[in-house]
């Protein structure tokens, strides 16, 4: 991190302590996932975005050119909509279907079943480095809303220790370091986030190659290309 943060020596002490400990146990999806997913959705999103707008869901918030969402039209609940959902109420604002990390962890099931059975044993869950709203900058008209593809996004969903995520969620500066990872591994294969979106980077910065990182998680191309067809099964089921 750079040294114009003195006189916040907490960040530097202790925050990149704990950064240098939990990069190691922060598990991404290997790129080429993340750009056969863009390359898919290339391929098809003109029909989905159509589909969307019929049923009343502005497409843009899913799927922007060169976005890597594998579920356009679903989102997780807000904390104003638990009720509804549990009591499978069928109309959303902006939403197909919501959910509470079932299609993010299924995108890692389908491409490495053992493996993502092995996080979960291992007590790991569903990591968003973006959230939908807090760490990004957009339009009034995306902050009113959300950019809901991030959360079936290949490029942000990753794997972490249960017991650190609410940390990592919480402390801006550790969010930031992910952030910036996954700019690192995704920005030549995807948009991660939509044009003129930005990031809510504050001062300072992280140097990567200062940390040890967990290797990516890959899937051989049998793997990726049945995902494919199964997410496609699954969107147009969803999109009748």
């Amino acid at each position: 991190m750079a040294e114009k943060q003195a006189g916040h020596s907490f960040l530097h002490k202790d925050v990149v302590k704990m950064a240098r400990v939990i990069s190691k146990y922060v598990h991404f999806l290997d790129p080429a996932i993340v750009a056969a997913i863009v390359e898919d959705n290339r391929e098809h999103s003109r029909n989905w975005r159509l589909r969307l707008k019929a049923r009343g869901i502005d497409p843009r918030l899913y799927l922007w050119e060169d976005s890597a969402c594998c579920f356009p039209g679903i989102r997780r609940y807000a904390d104003t909509e638990k009720g509804s959902w549990r009591s499978g109420w069928k109309v959303f604002k902006d939403a197909l279907a919501l959910d509470n990390n079932e299609y993010p962890r299924w995108v890692w099931s389908a491409l490495m079943p053992e493996r993502a059975a092995e996080f979960e044993e291992q007590r790991y869950a569903v990591f968003h480095p973006l959230n939908h709203k807090a760490s990004v900058k957009a339009s009034m008209y995306l902050e009113r809303r959300g950019l809901y593809g991030l959360f079936t996004s290949a490029a942000n969903i990753a794997y972490a220790p249960q017991s650190l995520i609410g940390l990592m969620n919480t402390e801006h500066w550790l969010r930031t370091l992910f952030v910036a990872r996954q700019a690192e591994l995704y920005r030549s294969v995807c948009a991660i986030l939509p044009p003129q979106v930005g990031i809510h980077w504050g001062k300072g910065e992280w140097n990567l190659k200062a940390f040890e990182w967990a290797s990516c998680e890959s899937a051989d191309p049998a793997q990726i290309a049945a995902f494919l067809g199964s997410r496609r099964a699954k969107v147009e089921a969803l999109l009748p």
